[in-house]
């Protein structure tokens, strides 16, 4: 069996007379490359299909990088531009079975023709309506099958320009309650499968223990019921694949 640390929600229990706290962190890695596509030459020059640039490789069509003058671009100077029937895409590391979220800021200026975009998970494919005159932000959720996925941006019939390129994977909140004297329940939702419960005495943690504790099932929640005995005890979620 092999265990990927997809780490979310450490959760701290301080017991200290009779105050108790709890205190959690999100920990969300970037895991595209020049999303922002900032690293790359001013005097770079348009890519056709099959060739790479600053992290990305043209699919098809045309695609470089289009110089905004400062405070018209979303973020810094350099955004992506693409020509109608154009596309980039990335192989990214992924985890499979994990949630991954993607974002993107696009706009398109231009005439009367409907703008569309066009982004794809590997074989998954989503579209919407550009952004015209300004710049807009799509989100889209998917989830890895994979430890490689490709990511892909297009356009299907206008020029259309892309910024801000993001993909995180999304963790489930990991919640904790007092349910009695010394007693917490720790729960995180349903619809996120195949995470291992795990403690340590003190951060940053040498080791990390599975929770020995019995996982039950309480509505739509994963909960699990522990002891507040000790001084203090951290949690996390991990994926185990």
């Amino acid at each position: 069996m092999t265990m990927k640390t997809i780490i979310h929600g450490i959760l701290g229990l301080v017991l200290c007379s009779a105050v108790f706290s709890c205190a959690g962190t999100t920990a969300s890695a970037q895991i595209v490359v020049n999303g922002g596509f900032e690293d790359i030459p001013l005097n770079d020059p348009v890519h056709s299909a099959g060739e790479s640039f600053g992290g990305w490789t043209v699919g098809i069509g045309y695609a470089g990088v289009t110089y905004e003058e400062p405070g018209t671009a979303y973020a810094g100077l350099l955004s992506l531009g693409l020509v109608p029937a154009s596309s980039v895409y990335q192989d990214i590391p992924t985890v499979p079975g994990v949630v991954y979220e993607v974002s993107f800021w696009q706009s398109f200026y231009g005439g009367s023709m409907l703008p569309m975009f066009c982004v794809r998970w590997d074989d998954e494919a989503v579209y919407g309506e550009a952004s015209r005159n300004a710049w807009g932000q799509a989100r889209h959720t998917f989830t890895a099958t994979g430890a490689t996925t490709r990511l892909s941006l297009g356009t299907i019939n206008t020029d259309l320009s892309y910024d801000e390129v993001s993909v995180v994977p999304v963790f489930p909140p990991l919640s904790i309650a007092r349910t009695a004297e010394a007693r917490f329940e720790l729960s995180w939702a349903t619809n996120h499968v195949g995470y291992s419960l795990e403690s340590t005495a003190a951060l940053p943690a040498a080791a990390w223990a599975p929770v020995p504790d019995s996982i039950a099932l309480s509505g739509d929640r994963f909960t699990v019921v522990v002891s507040g005995d000790e001084q203090a005890r951290y949690f996390r979620l991990r994926k185990v694949l």
